[in-house]
């Protein structure tokens, strides 16, 4: 698991993206197993959506648990984690000095602009990122993509994003897609993030694996 601490004047935002040592967290999986390894992480009452590869992003304002469908979720609340769960897809966690914002972005998430989506809500919260966390998931030398699938991409994102797998085989770069979305809405641009190809992580491309990463965040005051 990585774990980040944020500390702002008032508070400190957490995030947390676990790896396969840390468990499954589908949210279908087993409830009890499923509590558990939520326990280990932060032993809070979590809130998480079901992700369609939608732009919707829901506000979370107490501990909610299911909180409907959703690929983005955000915070001002203390002690109220917010999560998503990915296998390949990137995880994107948006901090600003009072709130924070987690992100599930396939590439349909990321060409319908839910990375702008979820900056706009947290600004029009009044509540501005400050900084950018991008989790693991898959990197452009695994994710091979039909140049017919490609294009649209590329129309909507930018050349950028169109890459090559090790094999030379058309692809697409979620990483490049990502830098896009954030300078398109003025975010910080993140640093670059683990590949889940590797057996650190689930991956549905490479291995099929039906286990899922979390990645949460939560506010806690400061002393």
């Amino acid at each position: 698991m990585q774990h980040h601490q944020i500390a702002t004047e008032d508070v400190t935002i957490h995030v947390a993206f676990t790896d396969v040592n840390d468990g499954d967290f589908q949210i279908d999986s087993d409830s009890e197993q499923l509590a558990a390894n939520r326990a280990q992480i932060v032993d809070m009452q979590w809130s998480w959506p079901r992700q369609t590869h939608s732009n919707k992003v829901v506000t979370v304002t107490q501990p909610s648990g299911f909180v409907g469908e959703a690929d983005g979720l955000i915070t001002r609340a203390l002690n109220t984690p917010i999560s998503v769960t990915t296998a390949d897809c990137v995880p994107l966690v948006l901090v600003a000095a009072d709130a924070v914002g987690v992100v599930h972005a396939g590439w349909r998430g990321l060409q319908s602009q839910i990375v702008q989506k979820c900056a706009h809500q947290m600004r029009a919260s009044g509540s501005t990122p400050i900084k950018t966390l991008l989790g693991p998931h898959i990197h452009v030398a695994d994710y091979a993509f039909s140049p017919e699938d490609l294009q649209p991409l590329a129309e909507s994102m930018g050349p950028t994003v169109v890459g090559r797998t090790s094999s030379n085989e058309p692809a697409f770069d979620m990483f490049q897609a990502v830098l896009q979305q954030c300078n398109a809405a003025s975010l910080q641009l993140p640093e670059a993030a683990e590949n889940t190809s590797s057996g650190k992580f689930f991956s549905h491309r490479v291995r099929q694996d039906a286990g899922r990463q979390a990645t949460v965040a939560w506010i806690t005051q400061n002393d």
